[in-house]
């Protein structure tokens, strides 16, 4: 498929680079064995693809990109390619997609959830 340049998000496999240079950031101790170790874990997609002394521990962390972020890395590219073939500049597609994602029922970056966040918050003595 011929995606045009400088358009990286109409490719989701840009937001799986980016979440897999994440995740190498965070946790290799800049070093090249330090990159080794971190790497099978940043590309892993299943709890079966860590390595074992990972997957019996408590605080294992999910796989840094598992198959459900990929498919919603995949329908946000859908997105942004739908508003594109109605002819809209980058901003208003940006607009647009960011307009469809927040609209979400659980979506807590809502303005109006903010206050709500905060006394709950305060309440919890956080």
């Amino acid at each position: 498929m011929f995606l045009p340049k400088f358009h990286c998000e109409l490719n989701w496999i840009e937001r799986y680079w980016g979440a897999t240079k994440d995740y190498l950031r965070k946790h290799c101790t800049y070093s090249l064995p330090g990159l080794r170790s971190a790497l099978p874990i940043a590309l892993s997609q299943a709890l079966d693809e860590l390595p074992a002394d990972m997957r019996d521990g408590t605080d294992c962390e999910l796989p840094v990109s598992p198959i459900f972020k990929q498919r919603r890395w995949a329908r946000i590219s859908w997105q942004y390619m739908a508003e594109y073939r109605k002819r809209l500049d980058c901003n208003e597609a940006v607009r647009a997609v960011a307009a469809q994602r927040s609209s979400r029922h659980r979506d807590m970056n809502d303005a109006r959830a903010r206050p709500a966040e905060a006394a709950m918050a305060a309440y919890a003595g956080f």
